[in-house]
């Protein structure tokens, strides 16, 4: 079942499935959307670090790009 189906709950693994998701079609994409296929997968990562209980991570990669951003 899809991570995202009515009636299922998300855990921090689905999180990062579809933050790998978002990745890979970022690679596939056009120059115009990668920018915001990566800002959606760092979104994933960071409710994933926060379903993990895990606020120190993300305080420790405020200001830091875990994916290049890419502007044309």
């Amino acid at each position: 079942m899809h991570p995202l189906s009515k009636g299922t709950s998300v855990d921090s693994n689905d999180c990062r499935e579809l933050s790998k998701r978002c990745i890979e079609a970022a690679n596939l994409a056009p120059d115009g959307t990668q920018s915001t296929l990566f800002e959606i997968a760092g979104a994933w990562l960071r409710l994933a670090a926060e379903l993990d209980g895990n606020q120190v991570f993300g305080d420790q990669m405020k200001g830091f790009e875990i994916f290049p951003r890419v502007y044309g």
